[in-house]
């Protein structure tokens, strides 16, 4: 060795942290673009506002998904408010014209299977014969449907703390047609050759030859999916009210539109959606902050994420 070997008095400062930083910033960027990216081309029905800007008529209810819960959310309330909000809107929809007419007539439409039409209908005639009103509902069936299978790995969602994904059949608003309205008020009519050209309720192929009582203060129709049958034209323009039942997870095609666009000129004014299946969250655009079961600790930080810091002082 020639010469003692160099060693610098202070060391070279690293970029360590710099990168550090960079990469975090950039990886918060990514994730915030493919959230927003996501919800750009999300064409689900989503929600209400979402909904209505797709179809361009006013909402009549919505429902949320009804889960298994552990009682952190009151369902049962939420059901029960939400119908009432339901019924409600329908009052002043089939209302709104010829008050005297008797029966009022509201026609159930879905341009899809299994959009819960039957459902929306057993719970549209429970509450208007718990109010007092005579009912009979019209469909081309009455079959009970397989329920859903189970969700797999269930068990990892509450394990990981998120909800439990299967739906609760137990709960009464899932409860079949046939659980809440009495037999002598259900009547199947066939879809035959001569569907297309019935003009109201007394012309529909009726089987067992019964015959629907004119006296009765509400008739409910229940219409098979317009994408897969020919719909009778004169019948829903006859009608008081149009209800289009709606998933809210499901993608709005060009083929439900341009079925959709017909009936909206047929029915005018007359025509409402109901859309089911909803996250719970989005309840709250109807009945304000829904009560959950929250320590004081987390409720103290959300109020001050929303800046909620003198929320309970009175005026």
């Amino acid at each position: 060795m020639v010469d003692p070997p160099y060693f610098p008095l202070k060391p070279i400062p690293s970029k360590r942290k710099i990168i550090i930083v960079v990469a975090g910033l950039f990886s918060f960027i990514m994730l915030l673009a493919s959230i927003l990216l996501m919800d750009f081309f999300d064409n689900t029905l989503k929600n209400i506002k979402h909904t209505e800007d797709i179809l361009g008529i006013p909402a009549i209810g919505i429902m949320p998904k009804i889960f298994k819960n552990k009682g952190r959310i009151n369902l049962l309330r939420i059901q029960e408010r939400l119908m009432e909000f339901l019924m409600q809107n329908l009052g002043f929809a089939v209302n709104e014209g010829n008050n005297t007419k008797k029966p009022k007539v509201i026609t159930v439409i879905s341009t899809k299977t299994n959009e819960g039409k039957t459902t929306i209908c057993g719970n549209i005639a429970q509450q208007l014969k718990a109010e007092g009103y005579s009912v009979a509902v019209l469909s081309d069936s009455f079959k009970k449907k397989e329920l859903g299978k189970s969700t797999k790995f269930h068990w990892l969602y509450r394990f990981l703390g998120y909800q439990d994904p299967r739906n609760d059949y137990e709960q009464p608003f899932l409860k079949h047609l046939t659980d809440k309205v009495e037999d002598s008020e259900l009547f199947t009519y066939k879809v035959d050759n001569a569907f297309i050209h019935v003009k109201d309720y007394t012309e529909l192929n009726v089987l067992d030859d019964r015959k629907v009582d004119k006296s009765v203060d509400f008739i409910i129709i229940e219409l098979p999916n317009m994408l897969d049958v020919t719909y009778p034209n004169k019948l829903i323009e006859n009608s008081d009210l149009v209800l289009l039942v709606c998933r809210s997870n499901r993608l709005w095609s060009a083929a439900d539109q341009n079925v959709f666009d017909k009936v909206k000129t047929l029915a005018e004014d007359k025509i409402q959606f109901f859309i089911n299946g909803v996250e719970v969250k989005e309840v709250e655009s109807l009945l304000g902050e829904l009560p959950r079961q929250r320590s004081s600790s987390r409720r103290k930080i959300k109020n001050i994420l929303q800046f909620q810091f003198y929320s309970k002082n009175n005026i």
